[in-house]
């Protein structure tokens, strides 16, 4: 008597063999980006994430809305035009809020200013055991990223995250407790949702944590309307910027959408800033990372050799698969 094979237990194999490769990527980013992480010197832009995660972060835990002190550098409050309410949104340092707040570490005790001296001394410096906790915070990240991206793509994803992590200034950038290992834990998601109802709010939530997330949101238009109706592709788009400003509290008291528009102008001024100042000690540290006369640190590079990688993977899978089928 033959026995039929339950279409159950078919589903549940594939399901864990779809697993296989989300956990290789994820054990192996781990590994290689703790060891990574572990030795990488504090940058600024670090601490100025981490005291703003913290200062933002412990108003929001006591329900602190009301207005900054009379230095809006050290109490800047809740005003939607200071520094740092457009300087960079709030998702990120909110990551490195909640875990400040869950491991009972504390943020530097002021904040880093790159053109102030008197903000870049020990008084500025994350404490080693926040350090330890944010950086390990941002490397999980990262590798759920890479792992969510590995769920979608296979060993596709695989291959690419694992040439991806040979890229030296990739283990850095993606080590330190900045905007970057949330940005790829967004990316993930993203590609995770993509094709679905929830893509449009990934892409506004992954523009919180970093404002190159915006690059979503032309999938989102394009890919994912909502509804039949003539305006659908900009309701998929109004859903991605409704959902960037629940994650952006600072946006809150401007409305919500419309701070979206002060963070984008702010960016722009100081993008050109950054490739034009030549004057002091500041010009000469944004002179080292000019390429062409344009601002280019390695951080804004990685998401473009991610998707390299992946679009390389996939056409020699493809390529591999074609001459299999050509075999007798």
């Amino acid at each position: 008597m033959q026995h039929q094979k339950d279409p159950t237990d078919a589903t549940s194999h594939r399901r864990r063999m779809n697993m296989v490769p989300v956990l290789a990527t994820l054990l192996l980013a781990l590994a290689i980006l703790t060891h990574s992480s572990l030795s990488l010197p504090q940058h600024g832009d670090e601490r100025m994430y981490v005291w703003k995660g913290g200062y933002y972060g412990s108003r929001l835990a006591r329900l602190d809305f009301s207005p900054g002190g009379e230095e809006p550098y050290l109490d800047p409050g809740w005003d939607p035009f200071s520094f740092w309410a457009v300087e960079q949104p709030l998702g990120s340092h909110l990551v490195y809020a909640a875990t400040m707040g869950i491991t009972g570490t504390s943020p530097p005790e002021d904040p880093f200013c790159w053109g102030e001296a008197l903000f870049q001394g020990d008084n500025t410096a994350i404490p080693p055991d926040t350090l330890v906790a944010t950086r390990f915070v941002a490397v999980l990240c990262a590798s759920l990223g890479l792992a969510l991206i590995s769920w979608r793509f296979g060993w596709v994803g695989v291959a690419a995250s694992a040439l991806f992590l040979t890229i030296p200034h990739v283990r850095s950038d993606l080590g330190r407790a900045w905007a970057e290992g949330p940005l790829l834990l967004g990316l993930g998601i993203g590609a995770a949702t993509y094709g679905t109802f929830w893509f449009p709010f990934a892409a506004g939530a992954t523009a919180a944590l970093k404002l190159t997330g915006l690059a979503l949101w032309p999938v989102a238009f394009f890919r994912h309307p909502i509804g039949r109706s003539n305006l659908s592709h900009i309701a998929s788009v109004g859903v991605a910027w409704l959902a960037w400003s629940i994650a952006s509290p600072l946006s809150w008291t401007l409305g919500g959408p419309p701070h979206l528009i002060v963070l984008v102008s702010h960016r722009i001024q100081t993008y050109m800033t950054q490739s034009t100042l030549n004057e002091g000690w500041l010009g000469e540290q944004l002179a080292q990372e000019r390429v062409f006369g344009l601002y280019l640190p390695t951080r804004y590079l990685w998401p473009l050799e991610l998707g390299v990688l992946l679009l390389l993977c996939h056409l020699a899978a493809r390529w591999i698969a074609a001459r299999k089928a050509r075999l007798p």
